[in-house]
């Protein structure tokens, strides 16, 4: 009888595992992509809409992250503060110019008026924004490589209707808040532990 109860309550831990998993992912990708998992599960949601998978939506955000600290690195002891270039080697104010320049070609500001980087989801949301489709997708291939490719569907619907889908996504009941998702990510932690002290 006592292996049977220990029976039930590893597979009622496995059953846990398995469920708090799929939230232990969410939230372990949105920390390293650096987003809000609530903003993250409703950009997921809008991309699927679209026929993107969200595989392909982690490779790009991946790419994009890498593309906007390669540039803060050039900007961003300027960015607010563009008067102390004045005091800059010529090699250092072209960097900066040509850096500024690669973004400024889609109207996407990597910056906020206080000069600190925006949210990485905003930024992407302006690139989607850019008005000519084709030299958009021709554009973020030359910025993001083999990933942007696989995000046509995405850039054909447009930033209006992702935005939609994703306002969409609450109301379709697939996105959980923020502490919901951590506390899901304690808790599929624990039940490992407790799983394997079963073992």
């Amino acid at each position: 009888a006592a292996g049977a109860a220990l029976a039930a309550v590893k597979k009622m831990n496995e059953d846990l595992i398995e469920t708090a998993d799929k939230y232990k992912d969410l939230y372990v990708e949105a920390q390293q992509l650096g987003v809000d998992t609530t903003e993250y599960q409703k950009l997921q949601y809008a991309m699927q809409m679209t026929g993107v998978e969200s595989s392909e939506l982690e490779g790009l955000f991946n790419a994009l992250n890498g593309k906007i600290k390669e540039v803060d690195k050039v900007i961003g002891d300027y960015a607010g503060n563009m008067d102390a270039l004045q005091n800059a080697t010529d090699e250092e104010r072209k960097a900066v110019a040509d850096a500024m320049e690669e973004w400024n070609q889609f109207g996407v500001s990597l910056y906020d008026q206080n000069g600190d980087l925006r949210d990485t989801i905003d930024i992407f949301y302006e690139f989607d924004d850019y008005s000519n489709k084709t030299e958009r997708i021709t554009k973020l291939q030359e910025l993001f490589g083999e990933s942007a490719s696989k995000l046509n569907p995405a850039i054909d619907a447009g930033a209006t209707n992702i935005r939609k889908f994703a306002d969409e996504a609450e109301t379709a009941g697939v996105v959980m808040d923020e502490l919901a998702v951590s506390r899901m990510y304690a808790l599929s932690t624990a039940a490992e532990v407790q799983s394997k002290k079963m073992d």
